[in-house]
């Protein structure tokens, strides 16, 4: 039983992985060449435990990006995190063949949460942001049916009244800390800093979880506190995982997925913008502007050999 256990709880934790380490790998290495023979990936999603994949030291594939890759050069440690992450996701999820999964956030953890979940055996799909193109890139990225939480008069209510009001078997918060939603969590959050941030996209997923439900934790949050509603977690039996990802164990396999064409994961790379304008970029993506998704930094030695 203890066994049984165990292999539970590691394939439940695949689901988290799955979503950050996607969004990482793809603006590395989702334009390698294809292998002389095609790689063996199960297409069900379920990568393989082989441990000779795993010891391979992941940091050989690149740290940075070369020019025949994709056409720039980037430093990709913070890159392979976001692809990683998704795969740490989806292992730490245990999705069963059928189940529902909402991702909360559409941004690249998210959007790659999401993609992730088919690999897994999901039979349905929900990601909800507030950003309408974004929701819309997740219609085409991800084939995920979408929810724009401004436009519900409650999110967990509205989730589980197109659950059957059951719920979502897994929930994903890929928002962490700066989630909008909620004034309250906001001005003691994000203002007065009272607690760690909003901690709104995780009180929705914890409410809108079905009874036995699991909670996947790849948002970030600081210290040292958060008000979140951990009875009702007791109460409905949920499983809360959470962890950073573990990207030199997982990066073998998903470029395998990528060279085999399982994904592409540089489709969601909206904006490539020179290093040093580095605090331009970050203002383009952390406010949302120019309908940006991911922005890629080209360092000017890349520039140079175009």
């Amino acid at each position: 039983m203890n066994s049984l256990r165990g292999s539970s709880r590691g394939r439940y934790g695949q689901l988290s992985l799955l979503a950050v380490g996607l969004a990482l790998v793809f603006t590395c290495l989702s334009a390698l060449p294809a292998p002389a023979s095609a790689a063996t990936v199960s297409c069900n999603g379920k990568l393989s435990s082989d441990k000779s994949h795993h010891s391979e030291n992941a940091l050989t594939y690149g740290v940075t990006c070369s020019e025949d890759m994709l056409g720039y050069t980037i430093v990709s440690n913070r890159e392979l995190a976001y692809f990683s992450t998704e795969v740490t996701v989806m292992k730490g999820q245990e999705v069963a063949e059928g189940d529902t999964v909402v991702v909360f956030g559409a941004g690249p953890v998210g959007l790659f949460a999401a993609k992730s979940a088919w690999f897994f055996g999901a039979g349905r799909v929900i990601v909800v942001d507030c950003e309408d193109y974004r929701l819309e890139f997740a219609k085409k990225f991800a084939h995920a049916e979408t929810v724009n939480f401004r436009e519900v008069d409650d999110v967990a209510t509205h989730l589980k009244k197109i659950t059957d009001w059951l719920g979502a078997d897994v929930s994903i918060d890929a928002v962490g800390c700066d989630a909008t939603g909620s004034a309250f969590h906001g001005i003691t959050g994000k203002i007065l800093m009272l607690q760690a941030g909003s901690p709104i996209a995780l009180h929705w997923a914890i409410n809108s979880a079905r009874k036995g439900g699991r909670i996947s934790i790849v948002g970030v949050y600081g210290p040292t506190f958060n008000m979140i509603p951990i009875g009702n977690a007791v109460n409905k039996g949920l499983t809360l995982r959470m962890n950073q990802a573990s990207v030199k164990r997982h990066l073998p396999r998903l470029i395998e997925h990528i060279r085999a064409g399982h994904i592409s994961p540089r489709e969601v790379i909206t904006h490539r913008i020179p290093l040093e304008d580095v605090a331009d970029a970050y203002d383009i993506f952390v406010n949302k502007r120019d309908n940006c998704i991911k922005t890629v930094l080209v360092p000017p030695s890349a520039r140079a050999e175009a």
